[in-house]
């Protein structure tokens, strides 16, 4: 996997002090933290949204893998619109975030504030066998959303 700042995210980390490399949070931690790459503190009022860049590219430069972009624990109050951002293997442009202010508060996103997490896995790239049946049935079958039970 290939990193690369924007020249923004340079010049950030020279003006505040921050380093905006992806990094574990731990040796067992699954995602790469990643921070918001901003130049002034940001006020988000209820309900708003904006895309939030984090100052990386990210080429993975192998196929067969693919990167998530995850919200981290601190992003409590906040809710990716996407809900994950898929990164494919092959994408060389910068991660942005799209976040909305979920909560009744006015909330505010700080230069360098860890909100994401990147991970990355591995994807089945086998060729697709069309058929006209399944040979058999699963337990599940065609069962959904929602199959096992309701929700409150």
């Amino acid at each position: 996997m290939k990193i690369k700042l924007t020249e923004n995210a340079k010049r950030l980390q020279l003006v505040h002090g921050i380093s905006f490399l992806p990094e574990r949070g731990t040796a067992m931690s699954a995602g790469l933290g990643l921070k918001v790459c901003l130049e002034y503190p940001v006020t988000f009022p209820p309900g708003t949204c904006m895309k939030i860049p984090t100052g990386v590219h990210v080429w993975l430069d192998t196929p067969n893998l693919a990167g998530f972009l995850l919200p981290s624990s601190s992003c409590k109050q906040f809710v990716l619109l996407n809900t994950i951002g898929v990164i494919d293997g092959d994408y060389q442009g910068e991660i942005f975030a799209l976040l909305k202010n979920v909560s009744d508060e006015v909330l505010q996103v700080v230069p360098g504030q860890k909100l994401f997490q990147l991970v990355i896995t591995k994807v089945c790239s086998d060729s697709l066998e069309i058929v006209e049946e399944f040979r058999e049935e699963t337990t599940k079958g065609e069962g959904g959303y929602g199959n096992h039970g309701t929700y409150a």
